[in-house]
């Protein structure tokens, strides 16, 4: 399903699903796409997920 997740400062949720080639496309709390982006690092994620935006 998704391969990840990324909480905004305003408390919005969005899941990631990598692509393998370096962008991640991101669904909203809805399961509607909302953008891509680069796939965040590791070390990104580990940030994000401990509550650093």
């Amino acid at each position: 399903m998704y391969d990840r997740t990324w909480q905004n400062e305003d408390g919005s949720t969005y899941y990631g699903v990598d692509d393998g080639e370096g962008r991640t496309d991101w669904y909203n709390e809805d399961g509607d796409l909302d953008s891509y982006s680069d796939t965040p690092s590791d070390d990104e994620q580990e940030m994000n997920d401990a509550g650093y935006f």
